[in-house]
């Protein structure tokens, strides 16, 4: 079943968690895979001027505390990075 759009209140602040596929553990602690996870999420915002407030990044999921504009911002960031 297809997820339903968010509801994003313009300005608010909200938490997003994004996984890794099928759960795996694929962002193990490395000095590399943390530099990579920060450029990644560091391009994400100034491509698409995302406020970020909060980022926690675990084993095999993401969670963000962040403020989008609108959907579409939150959209593209998310696309940017799941990618």
């Amino acid at each position: 079943m297809p997820r339903l759009p968010r509801f994003v209140p313009p300005g608010k602040p909200m938490v997003v968690t994004m996984r890794c596929f099928q759960s795996r553990f694929l962002l193990r602690p490395s000095d590399r895979i943390n530099a990579l996870i920060k450029g990644v999420i560091a391009r994400a915002q100034l491509l698409y001027g995302m406020t970020i407030h909060d980022l926690v990044v675990m084993s095999n999921h993401v969670h963000l505390y962040l403020c989008p504009r609108d959907h579409e911002q939150l959209e593209a960031f998310q696309r940017h990075i799941g990618s």
